[in-house]
Parts: C-alpha cells; structure tokens; sequence
C-alpha cells in the first residue's frame, strides 16, 4: 500500500494561547516561523567571550588534580579528560597559581 503525503498551503498565524485554540488558520496547515521571530528567538543564544587559551595535559589524572584544585578551577574551564580553557585575562594568574602547584606552564 502506498502511502501519499498531503502538501498544505503554508501561511504565518498566531501561536494559540490555550490547547482549545486552533493552531491555525486551518487544520493541516503548516506554520513556519517569520524570519524576524526565528532571529528574535534565537538572539542572545551564542557568544563569543573572548580569546582563551587551550591547556593540554600530560594525563587525564593531572587534568583532574588542576580542574579540583580550588586556586586553578576559578581560572579555568575543563573541556575534556586532558584539556582546561583558560581566558586570556587570567593566563597571568593561572600561570602563577600552576607554578604554586609545581608546574611551569611551558
């Protein structure tokens, strides 16, 4: 048996208010976001926070002991098993606090 696929005409309407509302203005039709309500919803989503410093660790134990340590974890961000994030402002202060723990940033 072959199955047929119902194409609808496509207009904008208004989201309703309550389940008893038609979602439309009429049953079938597909509604598509505006390009004005999808940029909207979509404003403030992403980012960008600046230039940061990717860290690679010798091994996934060392990145733990720098992601716990309570100096280090303020200034950095751990991605995965070996690899921190730290800002490029506080690059100065990470250094630091990682010589404290007895290892040179190279």
């Amino acid at each position: 048996m072959e199955s047929r696929v119902r194409y609808a005409e496509i207009r904008p309407c208004t989201v309703p208010e309550t389940l008893e509302e038609p979602a439309g203005p009429a049953a079938g039709v597909v509604v598509l976001p505006t390009v004005p309500d999808d940029t909207e919803r979509r404003l403030d989503k992403v980012r960008d926070t600046g230039p940061v410093h990717l860290i690679e660790c010798a091994d996934e134990a060392l990145a733990t002991l720098l992601a716990g340590d309570r100096r280090l974890r303020a200034l950095c961000t751990r991605l995965d098993e070996r690899q921190p994030a730290v800002p490029a402002e506080k690059l100065p202060a990470f250094r630091k606090a990682l010589l404290a723990q007895g290892y040179p940033l190279a």
